[in-house]
């Protein structure tokens, strides 16, 4: 009888190992896919391709870069704290770049303020200089 009762309480432990260990993993993929889905839902202020921004003064005559075009007024609205954008040709890289007054808010902080996800955002110091002039 003894043994039964051990075996039920170790049971019993288990399977709560087991259900917190499940709902973590619930609970952390629901926060990634929040995530993916601000980073889907601010896609549409940014254009890519043929109709972005073509690169003025390449340095390379073989080179025809097609830049972001991005609606910065309409990010601003938004989060004003978003100051430029990162964008790497052939790649997933495609993401607004905060500043805050603050380096730790964005680290636990998505670039549109929600806060309940673990991601950090894209961001710069707060004692950067950005341009103004829509170039790096």
């Amino acid at each position: 009888m003894n043994k039964r009762i051990i075996y039920a309480i170790l049971i019993l432990i288990f399977t709560g190992i087991f259900a917190l260990g499940a709902f973590q993993i619930y609970r952390q993929l629901k926060e990634y896919e929040e995530g993916d889905s601000a980073y889907t839902d601010v896609e549409q202020y940014v254009t890519v391709g043929e109709d972005g921004q073509k690169d003025e003064n390449p340095s390379d005559e073989n080179t025809n870069i097609n830049w972001p075009a991005v609606d910065f007024a309409a990010l601003k609205e938004i989060n004003p704290d978003i100051v430029a954008w990162v964008y790497i040709e052939g790649t997933e890289i495609n993401y607004p770049v905060v500043q805050g007054t603050d380096n730790q808010y964005y680290l636990k902080h998505l670039f549109n303020g929600n806060g309940t996800v673990r991601d950090a955002s894209s961001w710069t110091a707060e004692t950067c200089r950005i341009s103004q002039t829509g170039t790096a």
